[in-house]
């Protein structure tokens, strides 16, 4: 099996734009990753309909755009579903500006609710501690916003802790809510 490249976030984004898709590159993986976590496993054609959602199907970039949707449909499973722990949130790079990253995070939470919604991840009374503390939390980051006033090395740090607790929030939640089974160990 031939390994794929990994999407770009500044390609899948701007992508999305062109073809007049309703949200973002963040939002978009934040809403499949959602999708995983509430199903346990990925919908690709259900996460394209919501990300493609009143998009010109005729539209040639379309195809395009749906290629760049694979591999980041491909890549987020794998990562959510392998014991290694290299997810990653899918937003922009380091070198941007800080209120961009911060309003791609909360986008991006913005989106895993959403998704974890709409895949039936709605019974937070039944759900482990941590999965419904976490979604909490991600209801609370998807509100962040920068204030001008700030200090940037506050902010960054703050940013960079955020992203690392939802990233190991969300490899813990669906490994709470859908354990990965250990491959069998050769004796």
């Amino acid at each position: 099996m031939s390994e794929q490249q990994s999407p770009d976030f500044d390609s899948i984004d701007d992508a999305l734009q062109r073809v007049g898709a309703p949200m973002g590159a963040a939002e978009s993986h934040g809403l499949l990753c959602g999708m995983i976590c509430g199903q346990g496993h990925g919908n690709r054609r259900g996460w394209g309909e919501q990300v493609l959602d009143e998009v010109d199907m005729n539209n040639l970039l379309v195809k395009e755009c749906d290629g760049l949707l694979d591999q980041l449909f491909e890549q987020t499973q794998q990562q959510l579903n392998d014991t290694v722990l290299e997810f990653a949130l899918f937003l922009p790079v380091e070198g941007d500006v800080i209120s961009i990253r911060v309003e791609a995070l909360a986008e991006w939470c913005q989106g895993f609710l959403y998704g974890f919604g709409i895949a039936g991840g709605n019974k937070a009374e039944s759900m482990p501690d941590d999965s419904r503390d976490l979604l909490r939390d991600i209801a609370e980051i998807s509100r962040a916003a920068i204030d001008d006033e700030d200090d940037p090395e506050v902010d960054e740090s703050a940013y960079t802790e955020l992203v690392e607790y939802l990233r190991m929030g969300v490899l813990l939640m669906n490994e709470e809510l859908h354990p990965i089974k250990a491959p069998a160990r050769l004796q």
